[in-house]
């Protein structure tokens, strides 16, 4: 909505416009903390994400059963062997 160059990020002094438009006014200081949060939420947010694909090339790789169940061995096997980046 606001990432108008589909970069993936917005600047501190287009945040500070986005919320001084919304009715908020924030000085720099206070628009570049504000800033710094939505930054660490969203790289909480892309370290979660990249957890989850690794959980789930976990799974594809210990080969489970068609009854959900997974052979300790082959856990082990999967567990110690460096993971592939995708």
């Amino acid at each position: 909505m606001y990432d108008v160059n589909k970069t993936g990020f917005i600047s501190v002094k287009e945040l500070k416009s986005i919320l001084t438009m919304t009715g908020e006014k924030l000085s720099n200081r206070d628009s570049k903390k504000t800033f710094f949060r939505i930054k660490i939420i969203l790289n909480i947010r892309f370290y979660y994400f990249n957890f989850q694909k690794k959980v789930d090339m976990i799974l594809q790789e210990v080969n489970p059963t068609k009854d959900g169940k997974i052979k300790y061995a082959e856990m082990l096997k999967v567990l110690s062997t460096p993971m592939r980046d995708h």
